[in-house]
């Protein structure tokens, strides 16, 4: 049941930057926010694995996406998410 919680919240982060990125949609920067300090805490609770440091790049990346900086690097972020996303459900 975690495991599909944290899914879910990846799956969220995962539509926010394809927002951000497709459809030029800037939130307020308190989504931003929380959808960082999700990434940052996960990453600090399960310590140890070299995704958690991929998380934590992805908040630091969320940054950019903010000021609008695009690149090939967001869809390979977004590749990521999905596959974190999907084996979550198995």
């Amino acid at each position: 049941m975690m495991l599909l919680l944290l899914g879910i919240m990846d799956l969220s982060v995962l539509l926010l930057i394809i927002a951000m990125n497709f459809f030029s949609y800037h939130p307020a920067f308190k989504i931003i926010f929380f959808a960082m300090l999700y990434l940052v805490g996960k990453a600090v609770i399960f310590r140890g694995s070299w995704m958690n440091w991929l998380d934590v790049f992805i908040a630091l990346y969320l940054i950019f996406l903010f000021s609008g900086v695009n690149s090939f690097l967001t869809t390979i972020i977004i590749i990521y998410l999905a596959y974190k996303f999907l084996a979550s459900l198995l």
